[in-house]
């Protein structure tokens, strides 16, 4: 049988500074989460084997990534991680129970698409994210429209060669959209390789 899963390469890199952070940011007790751009689906289902309380959904933007997501699921067997589903961050109906969520992951989601997916996503997940409840983003961010490392200038060039609309986009105006949709950003955390994993919560 064909093997369908992905292996990404910042997988091994990230997922235990990742880790750490979750640990005192999602809830004690059992909840919900989704996450959305779950790319290979390495993170969601890692994260599952982590939080064993917590049921996590996976979402990713091209169908074309599903097949991996679940493949993944399918390998270690996970009662805990709902099958892949499309989502379109940008359309305000996604399709969940609203307040369902208590923590919506996006790791390295919005420098590999364009600047109105940001507030889009924001926006759009407080219909299903509980009162009280985290958005929690990963990868490189400019602080005061300054890269923190010249890694990242160089990163956001090879994101630009990409797609123009890509990019590193800056901290303040992130927490800026955020508060702006009803959000107040509780953490900002310093993460290996020049990254940041900025928590946002729900008022």
């Amino acid at each position: 049988m064909e093997d369908k899963r992905e292996f990404s390469p910042s997988f091994e890199r990230n997922i235990e500074p990742i880790s750490q952070i979750l640990t005192d940011t999602l809830p004690k007790e059992s909840g919900h989460v989704l996450e959305i751009g779950s790319g290979s689906g390495q993170h969601v289902t890692h994260l599952a084997q982590k939080f064993p309380r917590h049921s996590f959904q996976p979402s990713e933007h091209p169908v074309s990534s599903l097949a991996s997501i679940d493949a993944w699921r399918e390998h270690y067997q996970l009662s805990n991680v709902q099958p892949a589903v499309h989502l379109d961050v940008t359309k305000n109906k996604w399709g969940f129970s609203q307040n369902r969520y208590a923590a919506i992951l996006a790791f390295n989601v919005i420098h590999y698409a364009p600047w109105a997916v940001t507030p889009a996503l924001f926006m759009n997940a407080l219909p299903f994210l509980r009162p009280g409840g985290k958005v929690v983003l990963y990868g490189p961010y400019r602080k005061d429209g300054v890269h923190t490392a010249p890694s990242n200038a160089t990163f956001e060039e090879w994101l630009k060669s990409k797609d123009l609309e890509f990019g590193v986009r800056d901290i303040g105006e992130v927490e800026e959209v955020a508060e702006k949709a009803g959000y107040r950003l509780e953490a900002l955390h310093n993460m290996p390789a020049n990254n940041f994993m900025p928590v946002f919560v729900r008022l």
